[in-house]
Parts: structure tokens; C-alpha cells; sequence
């Protein structure tokens, strides 16, 4: 809508020309306003759709990197697993390689030792031939079979070896036993021996000493009768003495109360006590005596 001051310019200037004019002009100046606001929202939107796609092209980016990375890393699991797969068969050919030679060296020792069984075979027909005739003379009950073969005959063959064996074995084992007896033997001959030779010389030491002994019992026996005749004698001189003191000591009284006769005979009964005690008594009666 126009305002009024410019109703009052155009009224002013006359004319509808000019008022188109300005009204064209209006038009095309919104017109402008508004494709310019349309350029900047599209512009904007264009802004946004751009920063959309970029944002998906970075995502995209992204997981084709993130993709990309998956990738390697699984080609270098796969890689790593196909060398250790690869080092695996390596060693697998390698230890069957060794194995196969192994075989081939075996295999060669093996027809070797053919080569030689067949060689021995050939040089062992002969005896197999004599075995054979031996055992067509055989009598019908020598091996305890109805039809005897070569095998039957190598059978007892063997079983007469091995009791051969085992009675050597038993031989050798007694005569092993017999000489471990010996040698025991003549070590308790030679240790009996040497003790009768020890004590034989502790007996001659014992016996030197028992001589000893004999001596010095015979010295000692010698001094202890002559200590008994000493003793003796100094017994029957002390019983002379006691005796004396004794008749001197009872003479007054015996010679007062008592014929001679009974004194001797009771001087003779009398035991060496009541000697002593009489003699004693009469000593302290000369002591008392000399005394008062």
C-alpha cells in the first residue's frame, strides 16, 4: 500500500505514468528483495546440502578407509597365515623328505639282509637236505610225534641246547658258591687262626702272671705262718704271764680257803676273761690300797 506522502507525490507530479513507474519499480525492488532472499535461502540450502554431502563424503571416506584398513589387515592375517602355513608345509616336506630317505636307507639295509638270507638259504639247502634224511631214518617213536619233521628235530635240538645251558649255568653258579665257600672258609681258617695266636699269647701273659701270683702267694703265705708262729709265741708267752699275774693275784686266797690242788685245777678252768677280770680287780685293789 502507498502512503500518503506519496499519493501526495504523485498527485503532485500528475500523472499515472509516473506512478506505474514508481509502482514497477517497488514491484521489481521486491521482486529483488525477494530473489534475493530466495539466492540466500537456496544458497544456504545449497551451504547445508554441501555440508551434508561432504560430511557423507567424509563418512564415506571414512569407512572406506575403516574398510580399506579391514582389508589390509586381514591381507596381512592371511598373508601371515599362509607363510606359517607355507614355513608348516615346508617343514612337513622337509621332515617327510628325511623320512623318505630314511625308508630308502632302510629299504636298502632291508634287501641287504635279504640279499644275505637268501645267500645263507642257498648255503643252508645242504643241511636242510641232511636233516630231512636224518629224519627219514628215524624210528617211528623217537620224537613222540607220528610224522616227524626237520622243525620237530631243531625243537629238541634247542630244548637239549638250553638244558645244556641251563646245567652249565647251574655248574658255573656252584662252582661260583663253591669257591666263595672256600675263600669264607680260609677267612675264618686265617681269622681262627690269628685269634688262637692272640690268646695263645694273652694265655703265655696270663700264665706269667698266675706264676707271679703263685710267687707272691707263696712269699706272702711264708710271712703270714711266720707272723702266726710270732704271734703264737707272743700268745702263749702273754697266756704264760696272764696265768702268773693270776696265780699271783689268787695265791693268798687260795692258800687261805683252798688245798693247792684245787687252785691249779681252777686256774686251768678258768677262761682268760675271768683272768683278765681278776687281775684287773686286783690291781685297782693294790691301787686303792696304795692310795689310803
Amino acid at each position: 500500500m502507498l502512503s500518503k506522502e506519496d499519493e501526495t507525490f504523485v498527485t503532485q507530479r500528475g500523472g499515472k505514468m509516473y506512478l506505474k513507474l514508481i509502482l514497477t519499480n517497488r514491484l521489481l525492488d521486491d521482486r529483488r528483495t525477494l530473489q534475493s532472499t530466495l539466492l540466500l535461502q537456496k544458497k544456504k540450502e545449497m551451504e547445508h546440502v554441501q555440508t551434508l554431502l561432504e560430511q557423507k563424503r567424509q563418512k564415506q571416506i571414512r569407512e572406506r578407509v575403516t574398510k580399506f584398513e579391514k582389508f589390509l589387515k586381514e591381507n596381512d592375517a592371511k598373508r601371515q597365515r599362509a607363510n606359517i602355513k607355507a614355513m608348516a608345509e615346508r617343514k612337513l616336506t622337509e621332515t617327510k623328505e628325511q623320512e623318505l630317505q630314511a625308508l630308502k636307507a632302510e629299504l636298502q639295509t632291508e634287501q641287504v639282509k635279504f640279499q644275505r638270507v637268501v645267500m645263507l638259504i642257498k648255503r643252508h639247502e645242504k643241511y636242510e637236505k641232511y636233516l630231512q634224511s636224518i629224519v627219514d631214518i628215524l624210528p617211528p617213536d623217537y620224537l613222540d610225534v607220528n610224522e616227524p619233521h626237520i622243525n620237530d628235530i631243531l625243537m629238541r635240538h634247542k630244548t637239549l641246547t638250553e638244558t645244556n645251558q641251563d646245567l652249565i649255568s647251574v655248574v658255573q653258579k656252584n662252582q661260583d658258591e663253591i669257591e666263595s665257600l672256600h675263600t669264607k672258609l680260609a677267612a675264618l681258617v686265617k681269622e681262627k687262626n690269628d685269634l688262637i695266636l692272640v690268646y695263645n699269647s694273652k694265655l703265655g701273659t696270663q700264665q706269667k702272671h698266675l706264676d707271679k701270683l703263685k710267687q707272691d702267694c707263696a712269699y706272702y703265705q711264708q710271712r703270714i705262718e711266720e707272723r702266726d708262729n710270732t704271734l703264737m709265741r707272743l700268745l702263749s708267752a702273754t697266756k704264760l704271764a696272764i696265768d702268773d699275774l693270776y696265780d699271783r693275784c689268787t695265791r693268798k686266797i687260795a692258800r687261805s680257803a683252798e688245798p693247792l690242788d684245787d687252785h691249779v685245777s681252777d686256774s686251768q678252768e678258768r677262761s682268760l676273761s675271768e683272768k683278765l677280770h681278776t687281775i684287773q680287780f686286783r690291781v685297782l685293789d693294790l691301787q686303792g690300797m696304795f692310795s689310803h
